[in-house]
């Protein structure tokens, strides 16, 4: 397996009259998988931010680690009285992608914001 280096963490916290309100990150899994990189963003309130406005979210996306196209996206976004979970499987055989239990049709690779990572 390559070696997948992230030149740059992702990581701030949101600091409202001295009081840490949040914090939000990305980080690489090592899950073992030799054929996809799997990427997590989480964002995440902190108390007493969050008795207000609670955020609470983790996305996690796998990508081809040869061409960085997106093969999968797990999401789990929980903010305020909204909530929603959602897995999309990108078939590239079939050109589709499906989200749950909607299909739609695809004419190429899907690419999201993480492919721009370079690895060496």
């Amino acid at each position: 397996m390559k070696k997948f280096i992230i030149i740059v963490i992702f990581l701030f916290s949101i600091i409202d009259a001295g009081i840490k309100a949040g914090k939000a990150f990305l980080e690489v899994i090592d899950n073992g998988d030799t054929s996809n990189i799997q990427i997590r963003f989480v964002a995440k309130t902190s108390f007493p931010f969050s008795t207000i406005y609670s955020i609470d979210d983790q996305i996690d996306t796998w990508l081809d680690i040869k061409k960085l196209h997106t093969n999968k996206i797990i999401k789990s976004i929980n903010q305020g009285n909204y909530s929603k979970e959602s897995e999309t499987i990108i078939d590239y055989d079939n050109f589709i992608s499906i989200t749950n239990n909607d299909t739609i049709f695809i004419n190429g690779y899907v690419y999201d914001p993480y492919c721009n990572f370079i690895f060496i």
